[in-house]
């Protein structure tokens, strides 16, 4: 998302600047109640994936830092990665994913959509319940149709082309 110096007046902008000040002063708490300063923040926010949430921005954090020894600062790209791995964890086994299909009562034809839609909404941040329900609509919805014919031209023939049908008096004409 490109964000431009409007973006920032936004709710959704404010929203964002805010939700990474708190991320910011979170992490700061392990650093000695460091303070981050507004370019900080911003750079932060602009840094984080779009469909991010707060709740796995601050479980990302908490594993960041009690598996951090060595007093290592946790970045946009640490939280980023840390909500990827959380949301991995959360996809189903394939077992489950197929429980998930008979429960659903979802047909052979629309699985793929099914299972597509319900791993890309747990990796975009929803819960297995959200997804699954995001899921089924749309296998539900789907309907795959041809699409229209396009009108055709009738074929017109080079000169060359009607050779077969034409003899050799035909094309130069009578010689004596």
């Amino acid at each position: 998302m490109t964000m431009n110096n409007d973006y920032w007046d936004t709710a959704r902008g404010k929203q964002r600047l805010a939700d990474a000040s708190l991320l910011l002063t979170k992490i700061g708490a392990h650093h000695g109640n460091a303070v981050p300063s507004d370019l900080q923040v911003r750079t932060f926010a602009e840094e984080l994936v779009d469909d991010y949430t707060l709740a796995d921005a601050f479980e990302a954090i908490r594993q960041f830092y009690m598996a951090n020894d060595k007093s290592k600062w946790m970045g946009s790209a640490h939280v980023n990665s840390g909500m990827r791995t959380l949301r991995r964890k959360r996809i189903p086994e394939e077992a489950g994913i197929e429980t998930l299909i008979e429960r659903a009562g979802i047909d052979e034809q629309h699985m793929l959509v099914y299972r597509r839609d319900l791993i890309d909404g747990i990796k975009h941040g929803y819960t297995v319940e959200q997804a699954h329900a995001r899921a089924v609509s749309h296998a539900n919805n789907l309907v795959i149709e041809a699409p229209p014919a396009k009108p055709r031209k009738p074929r017109q023939y080079h000169f060359a082309g009607r050779l077969d049908r034409m003899n050799l008096n035909d094309v130069i004409g009578e010689t004596s």
